[in-house]
């Protein structure tokens, strides 16, 4: 049955339901001695026969219409309750890699702030030795200006003595220095002479 027909019989229903309902007899038929052949009953019953029938196709439809329907809820329902699922089971996969991020994440965190903990300690250690050496650098430089002062002093005091042998040294190089430059020179202008 098509939909233009439901619709056609719902309608047709409307104003043969009101029939049905309110059947009104007059006094003559409900007689006992009335005719049962008469055609005006067996029209009567026609028709009514026929509003029962057009009421049990319009109601075999609208069962039909209605479980349609149903099947249709159920279905879209089942597609609902699963693609929930599915969802639920994508956020409880997503709620475990978010955990596991998380603590790996608070592992790299804690290990890098160990290491910046380590570093620190250590740029305080070389800070620590780097005064060290400055303190021995410092008081090493003091230590060789005070010999350098007293040596100096020591020189001065000693003219003749240690200036007198460095400038014996020096000045016996420089002759022995001169020497073999004299000796050298007069070999040299020996061969060619000889040639």
């Amino acid at each position: 049955m098509s939909d233009s027909e439901i619709l056609d019989m719902k309608n047709r229903m409307g104003t043969l339901e009101d029939d049905f309902y309110t059947i009104h007899l007059a006094d003559d038929e409900l007689s006992p001695c009335r005719d049962l052949d008469s055609p005006e009953l067996i029209s009567t019953l026609r028709q009514k026969d026929k509003q029962l029938t057009l009421a049990a196709q319009l109601g075999k439809a609208l069962l039909e219409e209605n479980q349609a329907l149903k099947e249709e809820k159920d279905r879209l329902q089942e597609g609902f309750m699963e693609r929930i699922e599915e969802l639920q089971q994508e956020n409880h996969e997503l709620r475990l890699k978010y955990e596991a991020q998380e603590v790996a994440w608070d592992d790299r965190v804690y290990e890098l702030e160990k290491d910046a903990q380590e570093l620190q300690e250590e740029v305080t250690k070389m800070r620590g030795k780097l005064r060290e050496a400055d303190k021995d650098k410092t008081k090493t430089v003091q230590d060789l200006a005070e010999k350098n002062q007293r040596l100096s002093e020591q020189l001065n005091k000693r003219p003749c003595g240690i200036r007198g042998n460095l400038f014996k040294n020096i000045s016996s190089r420089k002759i022995g220095e001169q020497f073999s430059e004299v000796f050298c020179s007069r070999k040299q202008v020996l061969r060619r002479s000889n040639i």
